[in-house]
């Protein structure tokens, strides 16, 4: 779209494509979007150029010949632009911006929308809006330094000192060096030609030389002959003085650079590859050094003293030193002093000025007249004045520290986590570490075998909430995700592939709120509309949440209703998807005939509740005939009119007391929580449904259908993948929470709870409960008590 706008007959429309390629691509060096700007540059209109120059200027800023060969090739363009004189003010005025944005900062900053955490940068995004107003008055131009971001790693430790360490960087030097400084060439005075001396002039000096000589022979009575001097074929040729200019020659010189020029400029690309292949990968870093953005992500902190808190991503870095009692080395901050003399009294003079001034860098007084003087230097008092403490003054208070206590018998791992102190006066006084199931390297083919391990506790970007988790609740899906056999174990998604800490579905209590206000990506606002404060009750889920703390937007929790404890909600996070499968999804009519496989889980009993509250006949369908006789116990809680048992491995005779429940009919609606889509259409009625929602009893290989099936039944076979409809269809999924909320606080829903699990340390066995198929309804994990955090 943008291509066909910068082709546009309205030379405003070309001038719109040139900004908003500017500020869409700066910094990224996008060959595509010079492309476009190239051929702009050379446009009709000037203040068509004048975009394209100033839009080069911000896609190419901290570029170099390794990441754009092209960087060398604009730089010259623009220089050359800006001295000719035949250029347009407007078009020279776009180039004089250009080479200040391209060398901003000293090529230590890039232009960027967002902070370092990848949330939008309100203050520069105002700068960019009004900074596109230049041309209305041009000192608005200045409003584009709000939008340039510094890009260096700044380590600093608990007492905010800048410490002295490296860094590893796995790239080669050239990959991210800086920019080629702009050359500038000295003034040279125009060399004067000297002036050429005709043959016809030569040859008169010489008859009068000649003539001169015989004079002054005659005077001496000497008697010689005469002799002419002969004229040869050299004195005819004009005669020039020894420093005369060649033009010719230094025309064919001329010539002669730009075919070097060419030469060089096609080769130079070539040559700084093969300069590249050369260097060797990999090179360490000091603290305070310039990293670019897209260096963030091969920085590494090599094993030292100083390692960051979170996951470094440029700017400003949190260090944690793991050897306070060591004496520490700073890099020296301080500038040297300047001071400033008083202003002058009215009628003071100021000839003594300059001695007064001290260590300035203010010019000699005297050459100013009174008065001026004492406003200048004022001024360039309050300018050169150096913002530090005085020697031997008190410092501002350190926040005060706070250690984390040592339970015994936790082992190594706790203590070498617990050694040492932290100041983070956001976190109050939150623990440094907390527990987790974690899967540091791989996937586990038994997951009933793990164990909670030591972490870090997580920080919260701006747009996040820190929430203390009370309970858990594990699920089919976990056990998946353990083993690697779920499709969201993908390396390139990256959310469920080791190292990620196991969990989906948990409840607790707000401990800090973000900083911003919502924004696209979730922000602070919680679904609903509504936003938290510190020490709310909430629900929700987010890998990660087999941990006693975790980090989400306001996007992935809802508020706890009134009168429901954590336990009941942890239960209910993932029940959503049960009513909006019977309400939304197979539009469940009264009268007709839903049967619901796996019935006796946590899902399947919610389908089972909704689907008879809608009217319709249920058929519940379990494992084995204890789940049976427990569904058959409960089935007025439940809200079943049949409970059939489908053996693994037998045969088929459930089919058989499904269409007899029916009359012959088949059943009008089939909620699949386990897999069996083929099983399902031999007992399903013509022009019926079918809703998938989970693979439970599939172990991680899907079932194959043929589709002549499906044909002969007029089948619907439709999936159903809540939390991805959630993403996309945010006001359906408000309804969904809405109606099923409804049903909760009606108590015409019940979570069935299963069991009793105390402490992370039975998630291991819960997820083998699962696997064995032991469990009836849900099962919920408690982590820690709820009344406890809820004094945080």
């Amino acid at each position: 779209m943008v291509e066909l706008l910068s082709e546009s007959y309205n030379p405003h429309v070309r001038y719109g494509a040139t900004m908003a390629l500017g500020i869409a691509c700066a910094g990224t060096g996008l060959d595509e979007a010079i492309d476009l700007l190239e051929p702009m540059t050379k446009d009709s209109v000037d203040f068509v150029r004048q975009g394209a120059f100033i839009a080069l200027a911000m896609i190419m800023v901290q570029q170099n010949e390794a990441m754009n060969p092209k960087v060398n090739t604009i730089r010259k363009q623009l220089q050359k632009s800006i001295a000719d004189r035949h250029e347009d003010a407007m078009a020279k005025f776009g180039c004089a911006l250009a080479l200040g944005i391209i060398d901003a900062g000293g090529r230590n900053c890039t232009i960027s929308l967002q902070t370092q955490t990848g949330n939008l940068n309100m203050a520069a995004i105002v700068g960019m809006a009004v900074f596109t107003q230049y041309w209305y008055w041009f000192p608005l131009t200045h409003f584009l330094a709000l939008a340039f971001t510094p890009t260096a790693v700044i380590g600093v430790d608990q007492d905010l000192g800048v410490p002295s360490f490296k860094f590893y960087s796995n790239t080669r030097p050239s990959m991210f060096d800086y920019p080629p400084e702009q050359e500038v060439k000295t003034e040279e005075a125009p060399e004067k030609i000297k002036t050429a001396v005709l043959s016809t002039t030569a040859q008169a000096k010489r008859r009068k030389l000649a003539k001169d000589k015989q004079a002054r022979r005659e005077s001496m009575d000497v008697d010689p002959t005469p002799a002419t001097p002969k004229a040869t074929a050299a004195d005819d040729k004009m005669e020039t003085d020894e420093d005369v200019v060649d033009t010719g020659k230094l025309a064919e010189e001329k010539e002669a650079e730009k075919d070097g020029e060419k030469d060089g400029s096609s080769s130079s690309a070539s040559a700084i590859k093969r300069k590249v292949e050369r260097e060797k990968v990999g090179y360490e870093m000091e603290n305070m050094s310039r990293v670019l953005p897209g260096q963030v992500k091969f920085v590494s902190f090599l094993e030292g003293r100083y390692q960051p808190v979170k996951k470094p991503t440029g700017g400003v870095i949190l260090l944690e030193d793991t050897q306070p009692g060591e004496p520490k080395q700073l890099l020296e901050m301080k500038a040297r002093k300047k001071s400033a003399p008083p202003a002058p009294t009215p009628g003071q003079t100021t000839g003594g000025g300059a001695g007064a001034a001290g260590d300035t860098d203010m010019a000699d007084a005297s050459a100013v007249p009174a008065g001026a003087a004492g406003g200048a230097a004022a001024a360039a008092g309050v300018l050169t004045a150096i913002d530090e403490d005085e020697e031997g003054a008190q410092e501002a208070p350190v926040p005060d520290e706070f250690e984390v206590s040592e339970d015994e018998g936790e082992g190594d791992e706790y203590k070498r986590l617990t050694t040492h102190t932290i100041h983070l006066p956001y976190f109050l006084n939150l623990p440094k570490i907390m527990k987790a199931i974690h899967l540091p390297s791989s996937f586990v083919p038994d997951p009933y075998t793990l164990t909670p391990t030591f972490l870090h506790t997580p920080t919260p970007n701006v747009d996040e909430y820190l929430i203390r988790i009370t309970h858990c609740s594990p699920q089919h899906a976990d056990i998946l995700h353990a083993q690697g056999k779920h499709q969201n174990n993908n390396a390139k998604r990256g959310w469920c592939f080791p190292p990620f800490v196991l969990g989906y579905d948990f409840a607790g209590v707000v401990c800090t709120a973000p900083t911003t206000t919502a924004s696209s990506s979730g922000g602070g606002e919680l679904g609903g509309g509504m936003r938290m404060r510190r020490g709310n009750r909430v629900f929700g889920a987010a890998i990660g949440a087999f941990a006693e703390y975790i980090c989400v937007k306001g996007g992935a929790i809802r508020k706890v209703p009134e009168g429901l404890s954590n336990e009941t909600a942890c239960a209910m996070v993932g029940q959503a998807v049960s009513y909006a499968s019977v309400v939304q999804i197979a539009k469940v009519m009264p009268g007709e005939t839903v049967m619901v496989s796996g019935a006796s889980g946590g899902l399947g009993g919610v389908c089972c509740m909704v689907a008879k509250a809608w009217g319709a006949r249920v058929v519940a369908l379990v494992g084995d005939e204890g789940k049976a006789a427990l569904m058959r116990g409960s089935m007025e809680d439940v809200g079943v009119d049949a409970v059939v048992v489908m053996r693994e491995g037998g045969g088929r005779e459930w089919i058989e007391e499904v269409m007899a429940f029916t009359e012959g009919k088949g059943v009008d609606v089939v909620l699949d929580n386990t897999g069996m889509v083929d099983d399902a259409l031999r007992c399903l009625a013509y022009f019926g449904r079918i809703v998938i929602l989970g693979f439970a009893a599939r172990k991680g290989v899907m079932e194959e259908v043929k589709m002549n099936k499906l044909l002969l039944k007029s089948a619907t076979v439709v999936g159903y993948r809540f939390g991805e409809s959630g993403r996309r269809f945010p006001d359906e999924l408000e309804k969904i929470w809405d109606g099923y909320l409804g049903m909760m606080q009606e108590g015409r829903l019940k979570p069935l709870l299963y069991g009793r699990y105390e402490g992370l340390e039975d998630v291991g066995r819960a997820l083998g409960d699962l696997a064995a198929r032991k469990v009836y309804g849900k099962i919920v994990v408690k982590v820690t008590n709820e009344e406890e955090t809820a004094k945080l």
